[in-house]
């Protein structure tokens, strides 16, 4: 059985240790807070993958009336964090922060994926998104995924790490599919 992924602002003080030293992968999830159902869906099944995350929705620590305890935040998470998801919907071309996140991912030299919603036209997206490589569906998350791990999707569906992407018991379909474009 696969170890859950954590959220590193979920642990307690001497979690956060280990978990800053560790090798494990990281994904920081970057989203437009109107998106944050679709956000913390995406989340969740990369932890339930075994991979570790940052997802704001789940910090404590950060005021969100405090731009200077927002931006901390964001630095740390993306600190410890080797990959990031933006999550990229109509609503993400207004935002101030989603940007600011890719560009202080890019300079820190974490992997940058799109998952690009529905709503959005692959001619929609900024040119400064367009460097970045973009998942199109729950496929192409879970080849995402499977990169992390250095095997295939069908390794990782047979090793019950993630589910097929066709699966009514895969828990982001129903939930994402209809954000995302599916096959």
């Amino acid at each position: 059985m696969v170890r859950r992924g954590r959220n590193y602002f979920n642990l307690n003080e001497s979690e956060q240790r280990t978990f800053s030293v560790s090798t494990n992968k990281r994904v920081f999830i970057s989203h437009k807070k109107e998106d944050r159902d679709v956000a913390k869906k995406v989340a969740d099944y990369i932890m339930e993958a075994g991979i570790d995350v940052y997802f704001d929705e789940y910090d404590i620590t950060i005021n969100r009336n405090d731009p200077k305890s927002v931006v901390a935040a964001i630095k740390r998470g993306m600190q410890l964090s080797t990959h990031m998801i933006v999550i990229f919907s109509n609503k993400t071309i207004k935002s101030t922060w989603v940007p600011w996140e890719i560009g202080y991912g890019d300079a820190t030299s974490t992997e940058i994926a799109i998952l690009k919603m529905i709503d959005i036209k692959k001619n929609q997206l900024p040119d400064y998104m367009q460097v970045a490589k973009v998942l199109y569906d729950i496929y192409d998350l879970n080849v995402f995924i499977s990169h992390m791990y250095n095997k295939t999707t069908e390794q990782l569906v047979n090793e019950g790490i993630v589910r097929q992407y066709d699966s009514q018991l895969n828990n982001l379909r129903g939930e994402v599919e209809s954000f995302v474009r599916s096959y």
